[in-house]
Order: C-alpha cells, then structure tokens, then sequence
C-alpha cells in the first residue's frame, strides 16, 4: 500500500470536522463525514486491516486504501499515532500499545543462557548487550538490529522486531 496515499488520509482525517459515536460491542461506528452524510466504520478486532466503511471513496478504491472515516476511528477511538496507522496499513502490522525496544546491561542478563540471534543465528558473547523485545523475548545483535532498522527506513516504514513485529520505539 503507498504510503503517501495512507498519509493523505490521515490529514484529511485530523484537518476535517467528522463525527462519530461507537456502538455497543465498540465494533462498529457511526460517522458523520464532513458534509453531514453518515457512514458505517465496521473495525475488525481479528485484524484491524480487515476494517471497513460505508463511504464511497473506500468502495470505489475496491478497499485498497482505507478512508479517512476509518483512520479518524483509529486516531480518537483506538487513539493510534499516526505511524501505527501508516504501520497497519503498509505492511498489516497490528499496533502494540508497548514499546519494544530494551537495551539490557551486563547485570541484567546472563548472556550464555539466551538462545541465538534469530537474525543471524550466532550465539552471544559473554560482554555483549543484546536488545531485547518486550513483547516475544527474542535477543538480537546490535549489529543485526542496525541492518534491520536500516531496512525499515528504506521501505519507509516504522522499525518493528523482526520476529513478533511489535512496534519498536
């Protein structure tokens, strides 16, 4: 997904006056767009990329963008950055409400006993300080982590762990 055409978006979600009150199970929304027309905001919990609305600008795009009813959901509802929304969608990342990234120090962990890097497959040095994720436990080589962010800004997208995906600060 282009992520200009996400970016868009988003604007015209915070620069526009839209309106929306949740329902009961907090699935579904009822918006009211810019020029008082009501839409329905349907946000799928299993995978929010999966979420849907009644406007025309999401149907005429055969679902390939999502509109800015849906990022304004997500934005004060969910109350998602934008950059989780650009996250979920580009790359069908689900936002996290944790931060990933932990440099350990050499007190905080016994080095020996972590499994090896799942990006490089090597195994710890006694001195080294691994990061860690928070959210699946996965060590990795500074080195490793560096060619991995590197990657993520070329794609221009968030960093995440490059195993859970969870969002990375």
């Amino acid at each position: 997904m282009d992520v200009e055409e996400v970016q868009k978006r988003i604007d015209r979600a915070l620069s526009q006056r839209i309106q929306f009150e949740p329902s009961n199970d907090g699935c579904i929304y009822n918006v009211i767009g810019t020029r008082g027309i009501g839409y329905k905001v349907t946000l799928c919990e299993s995978d929010y990329s999966k979420s849907k609305c009644s406007c025309p600008d999401f149907i005429q795009r055969k679902r390939k963008f999502f509109c800015k009813h849906i990022c304004y959901v997500f934005l004060r509802s969910k109350h998602w950055s934008t950059e989780d929304i650009i996250s979920l969608f580009s790359l069908g990342i689900q936002p996290s409400t944790h931060n990933v990234e932990k440099e350990t120090t050499e007190e905080d962990i016994d080095v020996t006993t972590l499994d090896d890097c799942p990006i490089c497959y090597d195994s710890f040095k006694p001195k080294e300080r691994p990061y860690m994720c928070v959210h699946c436990d996965k060590s990795f080589h500074d080195p490793c982590v560096r060619v991995w962010k590197t990657y993520c800004a070329k794609k221009r997208n968030l960093m995440t762990c490059p195993m859970c995906r969870g969002k990375w600060s």
